[in-house]
């Protein structure tokens, strides 16, 4: 009897026991605890926001391909303030009906910790987030899995206040569904503990995983404690911040932190962006393509509608405006495939502020020309062709000049020919200062011209064409770009009679021994 009452005693342990490693955690809501400034707590205001910002991105900061996310980098600053540059990233999730993306099950996001210091990544201990938005689901399992690395440890206390992690909750909400996320607030690494956190965060990622990395950028002014400069504010923080974000662009881990050392920039999220960069350069990250969505600082924003306005977000400012000032960016990483060569909206709209930029400081440079370049993305940087055109807000031609091709980078061909289409277009006399505001600009950057074998393979509206004939004693040439004969109704061969013409010709020499190219454009233009 003593012996089966050991062996049923035994049973029941061995049972309980069984039922402890299938026990699961019981729901845990953490409740948001960040102030009203950060981001409106009245749900229906929270998402007028959203989609005010939401489609002043899609307007103005636009990609101009469809390539999948695979990463995000994004600001964490009040909404009034970042907002516009985490838009422009996080718009990229939508599907190409405007609906939210059901992609992605997993959303890893990397935050610095603010409030509390540790060394480390902060795993939460409940099982879901709530925001006004709604209620979001931790991934518990995946958290677990995350606990068998030392270096990852449940911390309650750094989540109750930390507001880089929240401030992508209510733009993850609006462009996904059905997800679940693992929140990584991120403390002190060392470089072999970086690459140790990247080799585990890599063995849960797969096709439907997005990580999400939050940083602001260099936080400048006596309030932060950073003032390396004293003059050109301006552009000595976007260099500053350029030179940075050029190495994520590059995957260049070594160079993003060689900046760090030698500036120490103020950059919050060097930790989660050095695991990222990590991830991207030996991940399953790895086969991706960056891509800059925004850049502006906090001293562009004056109130929560001036950042509704592109000439606000893009003007050139004085050291007066930006005695403190934090940077903000937008960055997506998209799987690497049809790389596009056109310039996206943040590319657009900072060559269009350059150009206008250089042409006001002719007349008047109180401010350094270099407060108005962008930062310098690979398609900026590269030796393409381009013109400027200057019309008066009636529509009339008041000067255009451009180069079909050019040994120099992008931003200062746009600097070159803004100049000289205001001042060297013998067809018109110079612009006057008091003309500028009655003025628009568009700008056609080229692609590198071919040449065909026939005029017949010329498409109107898709091909800008180059003329070419030699005779005995001289040579002649003519351009249209692409716009022009679609927009005056020009049959093809009254476009070919007119390139004759403006060579110099008679209206049939395109007849007979004349050579043709084609090349591609993209044009965009000042709106009011």
């Amino acid at each position: 009897m003593k012996n089966n009452k050991i062996q049923l005693l035994i049973l029941v342990t061995l049972a309980l026991l069984g039922c402890d490693k299938t026990k699961t955690q019981q729901p845990q809501t953490h409740i948001s605890t960040l102030p009203e400034g950060w981001y409106p707590k009245i749900t229906t205001q929270l998402q007028q926001v959203l989609e005010k910002q939401f489609a002043f991105a899609k307007k103005h900061l636009s990609l101009h391909h469809n390539n999948p996310v695979k990463a995000i980098i994004s600001p964490h600053a009040g909404i009034t303030y970042s907002g516009i540059a985490a838009a422009s990233a996080y718009k990229e999730l939508f599907l190409s009906d405007g609906k939210k993306n059901n992609k992605f099950k997993l959303v890893i996001i990397l935050a610095p910790s603010h409030s509390v210091s540790l060394h480390g990544i902060a795993l939460p201990d409940f099982t879901h987030y709530k925001i006004n938005l709604g209620t979001i689901e931790v991934d518990t399992k995946t958290v677990n899995l995350l606990k068998k690395n030392k270096l990852f440890k449940t911390h309650r206390a750094v989540f109750q206040k930390e507001h880089s992690l929240e401030m992508q909750l209510p733009f993850i909400e609006t462009t996904l569904k059905n997800y679940s996320i693992v929140p990584l607030i991120v403390g002190h690494l060392n470089d072999n503990e970086v690459d140790q956190v990247a080799q585990t965060l890599n063995s849960i990622i797969d096709s439907n995983t997005l990580v999400i990395c939050t940083s602001d950028f260099t936080h400048y002014g006596a309030n932060y404690g950073y003032q390396p400069f004293t003059q050109n504010t301006s552009a000595n923080v976007k260099a500053l911040d350029s030179v940075l974000i050029k190495s994520l662009l590059s995957f260049d881990r070594k160079k993003f932190e060689k900046t760090l050392e030698q500036t120490q920039a103020t950059i919050c999220g060097k930790t989660p962006l050095r695991i990222l960069l990590a991830l991207l350069n030996t991940g399953k990250l790895s086969n991706t393509t960056a891509e800059l969505t925004s850049y502006y600082t906090s001293a562009h924003i004056k109130g929560p509608e001036t950042s509704l306005k592109a000439e606000n977000l893009f003007k050139p400012l004085s050291d007066a405006e930006v005695e403190g000032t934090v940077g903000y960016a937008g960055i997506v990483f998209v799987e690497n495939k049809n790389p596009s060569l056109h310039l996206s909206g943040y590319e657009q709209q900072s060559l269009l502020t350059l150009a206008k930029a250089s042409i006001q400081n002719t007349f008047d440079n109180k401010l350094p020309l270099a407060t108005a370049y962008p930062v310098i993305t690979h398609r900026l940087r590269e030796n393409r062709g381009a013109f400027v055109t200057i019309e008066t807000t009636k529509g009339d031609l008041r000067g255009c000049i451009g180069r079909i091709e050019t040994n120099e980078p992008l931003v200062k061909t746009i600097v070159s020919m803004s100049k000289a289409a205001a001042f060297q277009d013998s067809r018109f006399t110079p612009l006057k200062k008091t003309e500028i505001k009655n003025t628009k600009l568009s700008i056609n950057i080229l692609t590198k011209p071919r040449k065909i074998d026939s005029y017949k393979k010329i498409q109107l509206g898709k091909h800008g064409i180059i003329f070419e004939k030699t005779t005995q004693n001289s040579y002649y040439s003519s351009v249209f770009l692409p716009n022009v004969p679609t927009e005056l109704g020009w049959t093809l061969q009254h476009t070919l009679e007119q390139l004759s013409k403006k060579a110099g010709l008679d209206n049939a020499a395109w007849q007979k021994n004349a050579q043709f190219s084609v090349f591609e454009s993209q044009k965009f233009q000042e709106t009011p």
